[in-house]
């Protein structure tokens, strides 16, 4: 009987010293892993605003420029039904609040192949602010992936549709229609560019060779020289007209000019005016219609009187001789 306690007892305290390793060994895995998630890190919260979040989850790493110094806590909508985005709240490392500042920026990268997402801070300026406890991060909105393929499919049609168009102008060039079809396909298009180069070919010849009007122009060097003393006198004549110098520059610059035209062709307009009105001599000649017969018939008579006189001086001129 004493024996069979004894081993009872005996086994007892081999399991509780099984089940006290047991806890330990648990109670250490729990706090390597603890330390290597940073469990009983100090840390604080920040906050973003994302107009989306493309599959971000609530336990999702936090990186600061790739290295991992938290996660997320929570994903929701704020308070503010006026607000049209996501507020996403993070749990990081204090240690290293200095390191993100206001000039910061967070964005949602995406973890290998799988497509898991996570957060990516980049480094702050020293010369900005540090962020405090509760502060909101600038957010980045992500790339949507749907919107790029949905631009990819309508890429592909555009490029569908473009090579539909480029067969068919193909065929059409195959078949030797349209303009382009006919170069393609006639070979007197072929033998008339052939002409064409032999003609400019003999030209370039003649021209090297001095033959001809245009060669001369081309080869003379009278011409340039010519040319060259034209521009020179065009440019005396500017300068000369620009200073006010001779007949021209005088005309140019001298504002008199302008005012004696301008007094002259008043004077004008004032002697038109009164012609006008029938003024003056020459405006009773203008408008007095007697006036104008009596001048008529007077110069007529005139006329006649002359003619008389030619053909009978004697009738109005006696000659006596002593």
């Amino acid at each position: 009987m004493k024996k069979t306690v004894h081993w009872m007892h005996s086994y007892e305290l081999k399991v509780g010293f099984l089940i006290l390793v047991g806890i330990l060994f648990l109670a250490g895995m729990i706090l390597s892993i603890g330390k290597h998630q940073g469990m009983f890190r100090k840390r604080y919260e920040l906050r973003v605003l994302m107009d989306r979040v493309s599959g971000l989850q609530v336990g999702a790493p936090v990186r600061l420029a790739g290295l991992g110094v938290g996660k997320v806590i929570s994903i929701e909508f704020p308070k503010g039904m006026e607000e049209k985005q996501v507020e996403i709240t993070l749990k990081i490392d204090q240690k290293i609040q200095q390191r993100i500042r206001k000039d910061s920026v967070a964005h949602i990268g995406t973890l290998g192949l799988l497509g898991d997402k996570f957060v990516n801070i980049t480094l702050g300026s020293f010369d900005q602010p540090v962020l405090q406890p509760g502060d909101y991060l600038q957010g980045s909105t992500p790339i949507d992936i749907e919107e790029i393929i949905e631009e990819g499919v309508k890429v592909l049609e555009d490029l569908k549709a473009i090579s539909k168009t480029s067969r068919e102008i193909a065929e059409k060039i195959n078949r030797g229609e349209g303009t382009i079809g006919m170069m393609v396909n006639d070979p007197t298009i072929y033998f008339k560019l052939d002409e064409i180069l032999a003609l400019t070919r003999r030209l370039a010849v003649k021209i090297e060779s001095g033959e001809g009007t245009v060669a001369k122009l081309f080869n003379d060097p009278e011409i340039y020289k010519n040319l060259n003393r034209l521009l020179v006198s065009v440019g005396s004549l500017s300068d000369n007209l620009q200073k006010g110098e001779g007949t021209l520059g005088k005309m140019v610059r001298d504002t008199t000019l302008y005012t004696n035209l301008t007094g002259l062709v008043g004077m004008i307009s004032s002697i038109s005016e009164r012609i006008e009105r029938g003024q003056g001599t020459a405006g009773k000649l203008a408008k007095d219609e007697e006036l104008y017969q009596d001048l008529r018939r007077t110069i007529g008579d005139l006329d006649e009187l002359i003619r008389d006189i030619k053909e009978n001086p004697k009738r109005y001129f006696k000659l006596k001789i002593f």
